[in-house]
């Protein structure tokens, strides 16, 4: 149904495991929420996973659902602007 890495909230864990969905009904779709912090911890901020994920999701919707939760981030105003740009 779905992998969960290891450190998921339980609840989420809960949720995913005790859906009543049948598994035919359901996407095949990766998925992603989270905060854009900490954006910078790769170096530029360009590369980051966090923001990288919701770019691709953008190109290709049929393959990955991804968005950043909130722009509550310190940074330099470029990375502030395309955040704000993602945001669903």
């Amino acid at each position: 149904d779905a992998t969960l890495p290891p450190g998921v909230r339980p609840e989420v864990t809960r949720i995913v495991r005790d859906s009543d969905m049948p598994y035919a009904e359901k996407l095949n779709v990766a998925f992603w929420r989270g905060g854009a912090r900490p954006a910078n911890r790769c170096g530029d901020w360009r590369k980051s996973p966090r923001f990288l994920m919701p770019m691709a999701s953008r190109e290709h919707p049929d393959v990955i659902n991804a968005s950043v939760s909130g722009t509550n981030v310190e940074g330099p105003p470029d990375l502030l602007n395309a955040l704000a740009k993602l945001m669903p």
